[in-house]
């Protein structure tokens, strides 16, 4: 995909957000307050006026030749076509409101393609909801602006919601539509090998309930069988870090679907509204096998809108902070 053909698409999307105001296109970025490490500076060049925020990592995990990747998260486009809002009142005013949740969405996503083609062969990894909720403008917009890429997506919780925040019980159905859209690869569970490092993306956000079927847990380490580095990426974080919890004493951590390894996960219930602990005796072992794998290096996520890594067993946890407010991580793999 040329740069210059997003260009055009960005033009002409532009007039269709002009229709919400035009402060959606010029560097606008939504409250940073409660993140719990700060972002970098911006990185201001004249096609992305100040859009993006990038957090460097270099990451040695025995590729066969040196690459680049930019993880991104949680970029949230948010599309309702006439039809679609004039259906009914409720998905006119749903349409607007989560509009209006994220307007630097989609100038944050094209930055975000802008600055990862500034270096050829630059991998995306992208760890869900790329969409706010699904509609056939979104998958319109996937169409046009994904099916081309080069990289690998993790599914996310907002790929299964609908206008009014509902989640579609039909899970097949939505993974068939988002493949439809362009998104081919298997959202359930897949490999990729790139430069002798195996990239494992897995849903483990599904209809926003959290936890992984007991098929995607044997997946997943049957890849480590590979004798491969691997990478793994998904959408919710699997651990609840010292410093999650801090975020959760102070009060700014309102909503979060955790899963994976416990850490003071009462405490942190109590004081996030909306948190949900969606975890099993099975899905706690699973991450604990992931951990001790000398093959893990990383595991790769986003959902939580902010920006965090630490050790993480034998290899990372990073996080993506919100990709819809121009977050991005550029990952230099060795």
């Amino acid at each position: 995909m040329s740069v210059a053909s997003r260009v055009n698409r960005r033009e002409f999307l532009g007039l269709g957000l002009g229709l919400f105001g035009s402060h959606a296109l010029g560097g606008i970025v939504t409250s940073m307050e409660g993140r719990m490490s700060p972002v970098s500076t911006a990185i201001v060049e004249p096609w992305n006026e100040g859009v993006l925020r990038r957090r460097t990592f270099s990451l040695a995990v025995g590729a066969l030749a040196p690459f680049r990747a930019v993880h991104f998260s949680d970029t949230h486009v948010n599309l309702s076509d006439i039809e679609e809002m004039h259906r009914s009142a409720a998905n006119y005013r749903a349409g607007v409101r989560r509009y209006a949740r994220f307007p630097q969405a989609i100038p944050s996503f094209y930055a975000t393609l802008d600055f990862a083609a500034a270096e050829p062969g630059t991998l995306l990894l992208h760890t869900g909801d790329l969409i706010d909720f699904g509609t056939r403008a979104a998958y319109g917009f996937v169409r046009h602006n994904v099916s081309k890429l080069d990289g690998v997506f993790a599914i996310g919780n907002h790929e299964y919601e609908c206008a009014d925040s509902s989640y579609d019980p039909d899970v097949a159905a939505r993974r068939r539509q988002f493949a439809e859209a362009g998104v081919s690869q298997n959202l359930e569970r897949c490999s990729r090998i790139v430069n002798g490092v195996n990239f494992v993306a897995f849903d483990n956000a599904v209809r926003g309930r959290g936890g992984i079927s007991p098929e995607t847990r044997n997946f997943v380490l049957r890849e480590f069988g590979r004798g491969l580095p691997v990478v793994l990426m998904c959408h919710v974080p699997p651990y609840l870090s010292k410093e999650f919890r801090e975020s959760a004493l102070q009060g700014k951590v309102d909503y979060a679907l955790q899963q994976g390894l416990p850490q003071d996960v009462a405490v942190y219930m109590a004081h996030s509204r909306n948190a949900r602990w969606c975890c099993d005796a099975e899905t706690e072992s699973f991450w604990r096998r992931i951990r001790e794998q000398n093959s893990f290096k990383a595991v790769l996520c986003g959902h939580c809108h902010w920006p965090w890594d630490e050790p993480f067993g034998c290899g990372r946890l990073i996080m993506a902070g919100g990709n819809y407010e121009g977050c991005l991580n550029e990952i230099r793999f060795s």
